[in-house]
């Protein structure tokens, strides 16, 4: 018997239909935009973390994500939202946190990283997400 074989790794994640512009929020958009935010926060924040084609040793891989069809403007004004939101949340944390030695660095930290990413995704983007993953 050859010991040699096939490998597959196949990662599935599923987010349910998170459009909903007869309420003004929705839960699943949460979700959908969370899912958004963690690779391009990792991919605007550190080259070793986003790993493209070209860095795989073999070309049989391929990354998808459910955001790349969702080039949606209500999704797109609602993540913008989502992100105005958090930074909001940041700055009472910012002021919670002011004497706090430990707990200050990442708020601000987390601060540093949605402003950049919101700035990124509104600006340069202009509010693509298959533009923000190409880049």
């Amino acid at each position: 018997m050859d010991p040699k074989g096939y490998f597959a790794l196949v990662l599935h994640a599923h987010l349910p239909f998170v459009r909903h512009p007869e309420h003004d929020r929705f839960l699943e958009e949460d979700w959908f935009f969370e899912a958004l935010t963690e690779p391009i926060c990792r991919c605007s924040t550190s080259s070793r973390a986003c790993i493209t084609r070209r860095a795989l040793p073999r070309d049989d891989v391929a990354h998808t994500h459910p955001a790349l069809d969702d080039d949606d403007p209500l999704l797109q004004q609602r993540y913008v939202r989502y992100l105005d939101e958090r930074l909001e949340a940041l700055k009472g944390e910012s002021r919670r946190t002011e004497n706090d030695a430990y707990f200050h660095p990442v708020v601000q930290f987390y601060t540093d990283l949605y402003a950049r990413l919101r700035r990124r995704f509104v600006e340069q983007d202009r509010l693509d997400v298959t533009q923000a993953f190409r880049r």
